[in-house]
């Protein structure tokens, strides 16, 4: 599964992240147990700048899917937080 926002469709930021967030509920309903999140900066469509909150979402419309982070750039982030 890719998370990216194709130019052929272009959606919103927020349409984008409501359809992430659908595919793992869908995932989760087919039996998948795991979905991995990316991190990446500086992309023009959108593409996983912060999987954190991404996380969350998908964590409050889920029960069972595990959710990993394959990526996390931590120069990008405090390290306390």
């Amino acid at each position: 599964m890719s998370f990216r926002n194709s130019s052929r469709n272009e959606l919103s930021y927020s349409e984008l992240y409501r359809k992430h967030v659908d595919l793992a509920v869908d995932a989760e309903a087919m039996g998948y147990d795991t979905i991995w999140l990316t991190e990446h900066h500086f992309v023009k469509d959108g593409y996983s700048p912060s999987m954190m909150p991404l996380a969350a979402a998908i964590a409050a419309r889920t029960k069972k899917i595990r959710i990993g982070t394959f990526v996390l750039l931590m120069p990008l982030h405090h390290p306390l937080h």
